[in-house]
């Protein structure tokens, strides 16, 4: 029986298992000698690993598509309570303002209804804006203000203008009378927290407002329909969602160029930009808690082309590294916190839109620059034809890799 007539997996499975082959009880002499069955056994090796790759990226993908549905569906139910809150808390505001000048034609107390509506409008706007409440020594301080004034009471009248944010010494000695009086004080303690409580109430809708528009963004089902975007607005979105994450862990600088035009890209640039940083983070906790990390991300215009850097003060990549980088699965992480993907994904991404990436690493610095194209210079057909091109499989999203050196830009290669 010749070997060319069996099911060429079968044969080249055989010729892995021995030279002298029995096939229905009949001998099969090999045709091929052993160093080619080694490079037969190499090559269903090496199918094998590319599609366990494929798959495991295709169940992500699908994963993710899942979660992106259901986000998106969430973020638009919070989306109508959301914007009635906001739309409350603006109106309680400007209610709150007009408040005083509306207590003038009833107002019978000792003070002033001039000196009432001026000492209460200051206080609104005092507790407009959300913050730390008053420090210790804050209270200590208008405590012997107040003594140095002789005013009745002292300490518990201080601790009541520490509470609603009245502690400027300039305000105080210019509403000393209001301050004095018991029963003006109880109403400006109240005024105070309802103001307080308004602004509370609106910038906290605006920061679940923006979350939720990021998150529809980030989530929204057209990630391969190929559109101008701007890049600016991408990398903002990215970092709302990142916003917890971060803000514990390190310092981000932003230094993003104004006026840029924009880049031909995808729902897909938002995976780039969050790989990116949480890579960059997790590389800063890797010099220990006492470390302070910083992550700068810039923006500028070369050319045809938009640069977009991300830099950190993590450990750094060393040099005989860098060259894997890019590797899927590739990742010097601790088992568990991470799969390798992340930097295949971002080298993916930006290849498929005509773009580069490039990594510049040294001992506690890494910096990854990615170049994309102008909207302006590249024809939607044109990335099209690119996109369905390209082998499926080399995008989608999971744990954040080992950094690596991607390739270089066109003009750099030439």
């Amino acid at each position: 029986m010749a070997l060319e007539r069996i099911d060429p997996v079968k044969r080249a499975a055989l010729l892995i298992k021995c030279n002298d082959l029995v096939v229905n009880d009949q001998v099969v002499i090999p045709v091929i000698s052993r160093p080619d069955v080694c490079a037969v056994k190499n090559k269903l090796v090496a199918e094998m690993r590319e599609r366990e790759r494929m798959a495991i990226e295709l169940q992500l993908a699908q994963k993710l598509e899942s979660v992106g549905r259901l986000a998106a569906g969430v973020a638009h139910e919070i989306n109508t309570p959301v914007g009635a809150i906001l739309n409350v808390s603006r109106n309680l505001a400007r209610m709150l303002a007009a408040l005083p000048r509306s207590l003038v034609p009833f107002w019978h107390g000792a003070i002033s209804p001039t000196a009432m509506e001026g000492c209460l409008d200051e206080l609104r706007q005092a507790n407009t804006k959300t913050g730390d409440v008053s420090s210790y020594r804050e209270t200590k301080q208008v405590e012997r203000f107040l003594e140095q004034q002789r005013v009745e009471d002292a300490k518990a009248r201080a601790e009541v203008l520490a509470r609603i944010r009245f502690t400027d010494p300039e305000l105080l000695s210019r509403h000393l009378d209001c301050v004095r009086n018991s029963s003006f004080l109880k109403l400006a303690d109240a005024y105070g927290s309802m103001a307080q409580g308004v602004a509370i109430a609106e910038t906290s809708s605006q920061k679940i407002a923006e979350i939720v528009r990021a998150l529809k963004y980030y989530a929204r089902s057209d990630t391969d329909r190929v559109a101008p975007i701007e890049i600016n607005e991408s990398i903002h979105t990215a970092l709302v969602l990142l916003r917890n994450h971060l803000k514990n862990r390190v310092r981000v600088e932003t230094d993003l160029a104004t006026g840029l035009p924009p880049v031909i890209g995808t729902g897909e640039l938002n995976q780039i930009w969050t790989n990116l940083l949480t890579n960059a983070c997790d590389a800063i906790e890797e010099r220990g808690p006492d470390h302070e990390g910083m992550i700068r991300v810039g923006t500028s215009r070369a050319g045809d082309r938009i640069l977009v850097r991300v830099t950190d003060n993590g450990v750094g990549i060393p040099e005989d590294k860098l060259q894997k980088v890019f590797d899927p699965f590739y990742t010097t992480k601790d088992i568990g916190k991470g799969t390798g993907l992340g930097l295949s994904i971002v080298s993916g991404i930006v290849t498929k839109l005509g773009g580069a990436v490039s990594v510049v690493s040294r001992p506690g610095e890494t910096t990854f620059e990615i170049s994309l194209r102008l909207a302006e210079n590249m024809s939607v057909s044109a990335i099209v034809g690119t996109r369905l091109a390209l082998a499926p499989g080399r995008h989608g999203s999971g744990g954040e890799g080992a950094r690596k050196q991607g390739p270089e830009p066109p003009e750099r290669a030439a």
